[in-house]
């Protein structure tokens, strides 16, 4: 009885461990577009808040992040569709960046802390396409005409 008791107490032990541990992290990646902003915070600092959108090749993808406070230092990330690091901020206070992409295709942005405390933040998304149009972080994307043509054979 002495062994069962001693051999329920170990595992009663290390489970809790185990589940600590090993349990992953839940930071589900957010669909993004052009104009939004984004307000969020990061409760952990293994937290990494994860957006994904797609562009074309020539589009220019413009980011603001700010801690909100003084207590949160950021580190934010651009990775194209090949996981290359395109674009990376780091440090405390607001950060500004932009990259022209060279592929069309998914691209992630990753906020998380820079190791210096945790807090709320925001994350505004801005583009300029390779037409000239821009689109401003808090502008309202413009919508696509599916059905306008500009194929000169429709008009015939």
């Amino acid at each position: 009885m002495k062994r069962l008791s001693t051999t329920i107490l170990v595992l009663g032990l290390l489970m809790p461990v185990y589940l600590v541990t090993f349990v992953p992290s839940t930071n589900a990646q957010t669909s993004v577009q052009c104009g939004d902003i984004f307000e969020s915070e990061l409760q952990n600092l293994d937290d990494r808040h994860t957006y994904v959108m797609n562009l074309s090749a020539g589009d220019t993808l413009s980011l603001t992040a700010s801690p909100i406070g003084s207590g949160l230092a950021l580190t934010v990330d651009v990775i194209d569709k090949i996981d290359t690091k395109i674009l990376s901020r780091w440090g405390g206070g607001s950060h500004q960046g932009s990259v022209v992409v060279s592929a069309t295709g998914e691209y992630t942005i990753i906020v998380k802390s820079w190791g210096q405390g945790v807090g709320t933040y925001t994350l505004g998304i801005g583009c300029t396409f390779r037409d000239g149009t821009t689109i401003n972080p808090g502008d309202i994307a413009p919508e696509v005409d599916e059905t306008s043509s500009t194929d000169i054979s429709a008009q015939l």
